[in-house]
């Protein structure tokens, strides 16, 4: 029998080809957190610096492919930007050695894979198409079914017990960001530091639309939100002051009515498209609205373009 140690995207992997290779199988996972599986950007990439990394990224691809629907695979391509000379050459030399190792680098316009890019000002970009994106969640729950079907046994939630790399034939420690203390108690010294990275989505995104008024402007709801407390207050303070400074006139009451329905308007706006972003909510529209304007709304509703962004860390 052969033990692997962690049960994540590694650990399933290796159990199911050890399982299909013949081997008896038994991986053991003690559900420790945080894993590297779950918080896995989910990127494929083929551009690698080493030739051995290329030469396992274009290995491993078919998997991807041949389960795309499964996994959610998106061959978009990975792009890479050059905003200075220094970094353009480097992804010259990169370009030039991925290609000897039979990747299919371009080198496009920004805009032309990104379309909401500006790409001024950047010096040289690489793209390769072969590269994607995946749920990691989702490759991870094939393996395992995978693996079982192939006679894999899963102990979640469970240690390996004492002495377990006497007991059987071979021990894979597959552990993750746990790796290093996992070896010390077998024993074995395994120089595996994690890593903390930061990873940003970015749009475009249905939420991320022009405010009535400031369209001309390029002004966004979410830019909005992030400047309407300090000009919130900006505005009570000089209103504060011109109440002091100015005696009572028909002048200063016009001026406060029209700041007041001005801020009425806006956040009026922001509650309403809040509460009416799709079609799915025309149950609950109120009845006395006419008919007509409900279906003129509707034909106009905004559609969706991709999901919220999240900011998620990643161990490794």
């Amino acid at each position: 029998m052969i033990a692997v140690l962690g049960g994540g995207v590694a650990g399933s992997s290796v159990a199911l080809h050890l399982a299909l290779a013949g081997a008896h199988v038994t991986v053991f996972d003690p559900l420790l957190k945080p894993n590297s599986t779950e918080r896995a950007m989910g990127g494929f990439r083929t551009q690698h610096g080493s030739a051995l990394n290329v030469a396992l990224a274009l290995h491993s691809r078919e998997f991807f492919a041949a389960r795309a629907d499964r996994v959610r695979f998106q061959p978009n391509g990975y792009l890479y930007l050059a905003e200075d000379e220094a970094v353009a050459a480097e992804l010259g030399a990169r370009a030039e050695f991925q290609v000897s190792l039979g990747l299919p680098i371009e080198h496009p316009e920004p805009e032309a894979v990104v379309p909401f890019l500006n790409g001024d000002g950047y010096r040289a970009t690489n793209f390769c198409a072969l590269d994607g994106l995946y749920l990691p969640p989702l490759v991870h729950r094939v393996l395992v079914e995978e693996a079982e079907a192939a006679g894999v046994e899963f102990r979640w939630g469970e240690e390996a017990p004492e002495g377990i790399a006497e007991s059987v034939s071979a021990v894979v420690i597959a552990s993750g960001n746990w790796s290093t203390e996992v070896g010390r108690r077998l024993g074995v010294e395994l120089k595996v530091t994690p890593l903390e990275r930061g990873i940003f989505m970015v749009g475009p995104f249905d939420w991320l639309r022009p405010l009535p008024g400031f369209r001309s402007m390029g002004v966004t709801g979410r830019f909005w939100g992030f400047l309407a407390l300090p000009l919130s207050l900006l505005a009570a303070a000089a209103l504060w002051r011109y109440l002091h400074a100015e005696p009572r006139s028909r002048n200063r009451t016009l001026l406060l009515g029209g700041a007041l329905l001005t801020q009425l308007l806006f956040q009026g706006e922001s509650l309403v498209s809040a509460w009416w972003p799709s079609r799915r909510h025309w149950s609950s529209w109120p009845r006395w609205l006419p008919a007509a304007r409900r279906s003129r709304r509707r034909r106009h509703r905004p559609s969706t373009v991709s999901p919220r962004p999240r900011r998620r860390r990643e161990t490794f």
